[in-house]
């Protein structure tokens, strides 16, 4: 998916003109706390705006730019923690399934209960739904198979 390579390459650009921004606000005499927020306002949100929709699908180099625009936040001091992107998908996807595993959810329908745990008894696994099969690479990286497919 060539466009979502190329929005994931535009979040980093602008991120790091971004940067700049604040870097004028810091020379203004604006507090570290302060920048800290706005750091989170206006870099961090945008990074995570809805990155369970594009995160899975984004190439290895994108990754790594975005790495990179995290890595220097905690360099310049905008953030206490070393961020990394797969870490806020990972945090992100989490928190978007919990609330779609929830049967009043608008995604739910694409849930399907496992039918199998009815009959036999299995391991525990991370949720009780179905495992749909897929037949190329790029569906395997969509929201709902990351989540149904994981280890957890």
């Amino acid at each position: 998916m060539a466009g979502m390579n190329c929005c994931s390459s535009i979040i980093a650009k602008s991120c790091n003109q971004r940067f700049y921004l604040l870097q004028q606000m810091r020379k203004q005499g604006l507090n570290a706390d302060c920048l800290k927020i706005r750091f989170h306002s206006i870099v961090l949100s945008k990074i995570l705006y809805a990155p369970s929709a594009w995160g899975g699908y984004i190439s290895v180099e994108n990754e790594s730019r975005l790495n990179k625009v995290l890595r220097k936040a905690k360099r310049y001091g905008y953030t206490d923690s070393v961020l990394t992107f797969s870490k806020l998908l990972e945090q992100s996807d989490e928190q978007l399934f919990s609330r779609v595993a929830c049967s009043n959810h608008c995604l739910f329908h694409l849930l399907e209960k496992d039918k199998s745990l009815f009959h036999m008894s299995l391991r525990p696994r991370g949720n009780s739904f179905d495992l749909p099969r897929y037949q190329c690479n790029l569906t395997r990286k969509s929201f709902i198979y990351r989540n149904l497919y994981s280890n957890k």
